[in-house]
């Protein structure tokens, strides 16, 4: 059996001592771009540079009046005039992709440096909000006779506490599937505490996440058995009654953490004893709780994520050149019909408020890794004579 583990989902608002003097121009360009928006009731994409790295304008959430979205996250930035934010005027969400390719710690690390050595800010601490905690596993765990040895404990909901009595399984499990085939569950009520266990493999099938596979090669996973996810879905007011505020908190407390929902929360245990509490933990059970929360990233995850995205660009301008031919009556796709479309969307550039070039510039200041072509070429089937996946 092996496994690795990450953060999965992380959520946190961040405190900075000169929030008013560095962000008082881009938040009056902001508000400007929402009126406008407003007025127009235009829904075109913005972009916004920030930090050399190029944003989209998106909605706030909460008291966080604007939103800029980028490949690795969203930041969301309090209004200079609603005074009651200004203590956590910034909250970031990061993408699971993120997380997974730079490591929890190297990835908030990062995110930090951008906000000092890009942007200006200085950081003075975080509160966190949501963090979802992952292990993936080669382990059989889903198997629909393991249910019956489910144990679960709702008072744990709410840390060190007897106020919740105890219920039975059934009225605190969901079972999910597609089709016939049964896929996970779900326990717990989710505020503030919630777990799923679930297939990875067929998720990443679904939604196009095939990065994964890199990462689970690279820690022994056996890729020709189903991957299974253990999650546990934890907000902020668990985390408060556990002692955990920070994000820095949550990082020094991810083994003692994952120690305790995997014993006293959610467990799997024979029915070896009335109390349900005194049952024997499953074997392959204790072998999950051993999970270290010691994964760093995978570069070559990273640029695997960059190849699949050049294999979709590909796949996509097939469809739209194709589709541009027989909408003006060309029988094939040929040079002339290449410069004909460059010549239009030069022309399309033109009007837009931000050039093509730029646009490109803007995305290369990521820093993409270097890919090599005809080795993408060759892993996903796309040379002349071949048929695609």
């Amino acid at each position: 059996m092996a496994q690795v583990s990450n953060i999965d989902t992380l959520y946190a608002s961040v405190l900075v001592d000169n929030y008013a003097s560095v962000a008082k121009s881009l938040c009056e360009d902001l508000q400007a771009r929402l009126e406008s928006r407003f007025v127009t009731r235009s829904k075109a994409p913005e972009y916004i540079s920030l930090g050399g790295v190029s944003f989209q304008c998106v909605q706030g959430v909460y008291s966080w009046s604007y939103g800029l979205k980028c490949h690795d996250f969203t930041i969301y930035l309090a209004n200079l005039q609603n005074q009651a934010n200004i203590n956590y005027p910034l909250y970031v969400e990061f993408r699971q992709e993120y997380l997974w390719q730079e490591g929890y710690e190297n990835a908030w690390l990062k995110f930090i440096s951008f906000l000092e050595k890009k942007c200006g800010f200085r950081y003075n601490t975080s509160k966190i909000s949501r963090a979802d905690l992952a292990c993936h596993t080669d382990l059989p765990i889903l198997k629909e006779d393991y249910l019956r040895y489910l144990h679960y404990d709702p008072r744990c909901e709410i840390v060190r506490t007897g106020s919740v009595p105890e219920e039975t399984e059934e009225s605190i499990m969901e079972t999910w599937g597609r089709g016939e085939t049964f896929t996970g569950i779900r326990v717990g009520r989710g505020k503030p505490l919630m777990a799923r266990i679930y297939d990875k493999t067929e998720e990443i099938k679904i939604h196009g996440k095939e990065w994964f596979r890199t990462i689970w090669e690279q820690h022994g996973l056996d890729l020709k058995k189903k991957i299974s996810n253990i999650e546990f879905e934890i907000k902020r007011d668990w985390f408060r009654v556990f002692g955990v505020e920070t994000v820095e908190d949550l990082f020094e407390s991810l083994g003692a953490i994952w120690f305790f929902l995997t014993k006293n929360y959610l467990s799997f245990r024979y029915p070896d004893n009335d109390r349900r509490s005194r049952r024997t933990i499953c074997e392959w059970w204790a072998e999950i709780r051993t999970a270290t929360f010691d994964f760093d990233g995978s570069l070559l995850s990273r640029k695997k994520s960059v190849e699949l995205n050049i294999y979709k660009a590909i796949s996509g301008a097939m469809g739209y050149i194709t589709s541009y031919a027989a909408a003006i009556g060309r029988p094939q796709v040929d040079r002339a019909l290449m410069l004909e479309l460059l010549r239009e969307l030069d022309r399309m550039a033109v009007n837009r408020e931000i050039s093509m070039s730029e646009r490109i510039k803007e995305k290369q200041a990521r820093k993409l890794l270097p890919v090599d072509l005809d080795r993408i070429f060759d892993e996903w089937n796309l040379h002349p004579g071949v048929t695609g996946r």
